[in-house]
């Protein structure tokens, strides 16, 4: 047996065989079905990304790691005690916390009318994103960027933020704008207190932060200079500032994806960041920004701990 393993990860030995495929861009009604693995299967990204498999005689469905009650409030915290305001899901998160994503994308919250809220969602993707069926849910306005740097018949790929948040981030006309990928990002609650949160680190950009640096191969210089603790590496899934600055920010870091041929989001934006250390600052506290690795319930407190 085989329990969910990324797909580009999956040993060779056990292709030629049917298998549970987990499709983080596909049909949450229908995840996880029943494909077949070829053999000599390529790994890239049309294959694998985003995707883990497991072997048929894996008993997905009762692999739950909480047990949330049917309703009534779900108080959350971070790591130091506090709550946060917006968490972004990795696959793996996704895939072992279904139960809280589904309670937090059902959740009504609101948005400020001084915060302007952009996002970024293919058609393929659209009809799933987190963050977009949460914000259709509540009547929220949001704008998505995709279609501002791709056809809309066209797959996504990381880079494409770019041009789109650069072309479309002067034209906002809010004092504020949250910029947070489609597919994988849900409000925890309304961001009424966003803009006090946000001032607190008296920064003009505020990114997400996470433990661990991605693409792990790449180092940047500057980026351990300052010890922020555990959450200490940016992560480029989310944002938030007044759009002017949110847009210099991205316009100097497509210039070092293109100067570095870099083909992910995330590298460019930590350089940019160390770059602009002065104007530039990541969420380390989790005030705003939870990126989500582990998450427990204490059914004694009724808290569901968000790490």
């Amino acid at each position: 047996m085989v329990s969910w393993t990324k797909a580009r990860l999956w040993p060779e030995e056990l292709e030629g065989r049917w298998v549970w495929q987990w499709n983080k861009y596909g049909d949450p009604a229908i995840q996880p079905e029943s494909v077949f693995v070829p053999l000599g299967l390529q790994r890239n990204m049309k294959n694998c990304w985003g995707k883990w498999w497991a072997s048929q005689d894996f008993d997905h469905v009762h692999v739950r790691t909480l047990d949330l009650p049917a309703d009534g409030a779900l108080p959350f915290s971070n790591l130091f005690g506090e709550d946060f305001l917006v968490a972004h899901f990795g696959a793996a998160s996704i895939l072992r916390y279904p139960e809280v994503v589904e309670r937090f994308v059902e959740k009504k919250v609101s948005v400020p009318n001084n915060i302007a809220i952009v996002t970024f969602a293919t058609d393929n993707i659209a009809p799933h994103a987190l963050l977009l069926r949460q914000l259709d849910n509540c009547g929220i306005p949001y704008t998505n960027l995709a279609y501002h740097s791709l056809p809309r018949d066209q797959i996504w790929a990381h880079r494409y933020k770019f041009p789109g948040l650069v072309e479309a981030l002067p034209r906002i006309e809010q004092e504020y704008v949250l910029v947070a990928d489609g597919s994988d990002v849900l409000l925890f609650q309304s961001l009424d207190s966003i803009v006090e949160r946000f001032n607190a680190y008296r920064t003009e950009v505020l990114f997400n932060a996470q433990k661990t640096r991605w693409p792990t191969y790449a180092e940047v210089p500057g980026e351990d200079d300052i010890d922020y603790g555990c959450y200490r590496y940016l992560n480029s899934g989310v944002c938030f500032g007044r759009p002017q600055a949110v847009a210099s920010f991205w316009e100097r870091a497509w210039k070092l994806l293109r100067d570095n041929k870099i083909t992910n989001d995330q590298l460019p934006c930590r350089m940019a960041f160390c770059e602009r250390r002065d104007t530039t600052e990541l969420d380390y506290r989790c005030s705003l920004f939870q990126n989500v690795n582990s998450i427990k319930y204490d059914c004694q407190s009724n808290l569901l701990r968000v790490i």
